[in-house]
């Protein structure tokens, strides 16, 4: 997965261009990060849970104002394209495993970003 790095800001394209329909099954992170629309549109589902059922969405297009979405930590969520060609990028900082604490560069530690 490419990671793109500016100080301690990193960014992964979690995955190449989408098809449209096509999901990100249910998963949540250690810590909050900004999900990015690059190209197309989503639809971000946040979940009651692993498999749960859908408490709120919201869709996003990299067309508008504003393509992003505030991903909260622990909160299970799912992605999926509404367009075919669909990019979004997962915007964060990498942290110590011991502190938590953010890091100017990646420390090894996966479940900061995962």
């Amino acid at each position: 997965m490419p990671e793109y790095v500016a100080g301690n800001i990193f960014m992964r394209v979690p995955h190449g261009f989408m098809k449209k329909d096509e999901r990100v099954d249910s998963h949540s992170h250690h810590f909050d990060h900004v999900t990015l629309c690059l190209k197309g549109s989503i639809l971000f589902q946040k979940l009651d849970g692993e498999k749960g059922n859908v408490v709120h969405s919201v869709k996003k297009s990299a067309y508008e104002l504003m393509p992003w979405i505030l991903t909260e930590k622990g909160v299970f969520h799912a992605i999926t394209a509404l367009e075919d060609h669909t990019s979004y990028v997962c915007i964060y900082s990498h942290r110590r495993a011991d502190t938590e604490e953010v890091v100017e560069e990646y420390t090894g530690w996966q479940d900061a970003v995962d």
